[in-house]
């Protein structure tokens, strides 16, 4: 069951998220749209996931996560056909709605929310996790050269075809599993309504420790974002050619299953503490010593060691969540940091942008998004004598 789940992250996580970047081109010469335009479609994904991520966390403490995960991807299928047909900035917009939706209802957090009850044992659960991430990872290097080939053979808008009929297999494997899982998730009453942000369920040492972990996630998305839209553009300022650092980015991608294979067997027996803070810190370094790196094969050793980090990243969020607060809140806590996310995956490339152009270079933006994150790695140091707090 595990590794079927873990395919179907990787085949949303190639067309919902990664797909766009090697759509752009085509699509920006073709239509009769600017640049920016059609660059706000991402943005637009980004922000209505955020609205989403809230309600669907506290709809999956009542249960459905596997229904809810099959209705994401259907919508998602919806969203890249409307794509596909789109020849204005309006048409592309509708498409971005769908699939904002289908990201915050189908993106590695719901996954995460059926692990926890699934398997109550934090051993199993955690080894669960890693396998769905360690497919989930493969997204980029699979569906960025297959989304290339598409358009080659075909077009942008066959391509997107194609892709949108690629996402009914995460449909099925839902469906699948929706009637064969033999586990019985209690469906757990939320007060209030749905689209509520009430944290009152917490006390107040939760509440402090809730706020550390967006903090910090909240800095790390920042800089994840803005490191998947500049690095290629940073590295071709460096020195690289456009196919090398095509390349580079998509080992990086790949070196992301290097920390989770080293370090998530091992999840569960590791201090939260240090757990959050040595990856941080690690990325950090990296970052600082990127932009005066004058050769070329250290810089490849150095984004190795930076998809490493970024790759554990993912396993730590869901993990951290199940220790410090009770299962039937897992939805809640865990909707209210993809909020979070989903706020910085809009902003943080245009941030990016503003600082590259008051710089004149991209020395400073990775500068600041060291320092970023290595605000992340001191305030994550709260959380190391933090008692797991009772949900009220």
């Amino acid at each position: 069951m595990v590794w079927t789940l873990g395919m179907a992250q990787c085949i949303s996580w190639g067309i919902l998220f990664y797909a766009f970047s090697v759509l752009l081109p085509p699509m920006t010469a073709s239509l009769p749209i600017s640049h920016s335009s059609i660059s706000f479609m991402a943005t637009l994904s980004a922000l209505i996931a955020a609205m989403i991520s809230v309600p669907v966390g506290r709809k999956l403490d009542r249960g459905g996560h596997l229904r809810l995960m099959m209705g994401g991807s259907l919508l998602g299928v919806i969203g890249c056909g409307i794509w596909s047909w789109s020849g204005t900035a309006w048409g592309l917009y509708s498409a971005a709605v769908f699939i904002g939706v289908a990201q915050a209802a189908s993106l590695y957090d719901p996954v995460f929310a059926f692990l926890l009850h699934a398997f109550p044992d934090e051993k199993e659960r955690s080894s669960a996790m890693m396998q769905v991430t360690l497919l989930g990872g493969l997204a980029s290097t699979m569906f960025l050269p297959l989304t290339t080939w598409l358009i080659k053979i075909l077009d942008w808008q066959g391509a997107i075809r194609i892709l949108a009929l690629l996402l009914l297999i995460p449909v099925g494997i839902y469906k699948y599993w929706d009637g064969k899982t033999s586990f019985t998730s209690t469906p757990t009453p939320t007060p209030g309504r749905l689209f509520s942000l009430d944290l009152t369920f917490l006390n107040k040492d939760a509440r402090r420790i809730f706020v550390t972990l967006i903090l910090v996630f909240l800095l790390n998305a920042i800089v994840h974002t803005t490191l998947t839209t500049h690095l290629p553009s940073a590295l071709q300022s460096w020195g690289f050619g456009a196919m090398e650092a095509s390349w580079a980015v998509g080992i990086m991608g790949a070196s992301q299953l290097l920390g989770r294979m080293g370090v998530g067997p091992y999840l569960n027996i590791c201090q939260r503490g240090p757990l959050l803070t040595a990856p941080l810190a690690i990325m950090s370094v990296v970052l600082i010593l990127l932009p005066f790196c004058q050769q070329d094969s250290l810089r490849w050793l150095l984004l190795i060691v930076l998809g490493s980090a970024s790759g554990l990243l993912t396993l730590l969020r869901p993990t951290l969540v199940s220790r410090l607060f009770e299962s039937q809140i897992f939805g809640r806590v865990n909707g209210v940091l993809a909020l979070s996310y989903q706020l910085a995956r809009a902003g943080g490339p245009i941030g990016g942008a503003w600082v590259y152009e008051i710089s004149k270079g991209y020395a400073a933006v990775f500068v600041v998004m060291a320092l970023m994150l290595t605000a992340g790695a001191c305030l994550s140091q709260r959380l190391q004598k933090s008692p797991r707090p009772p949900s009220v």
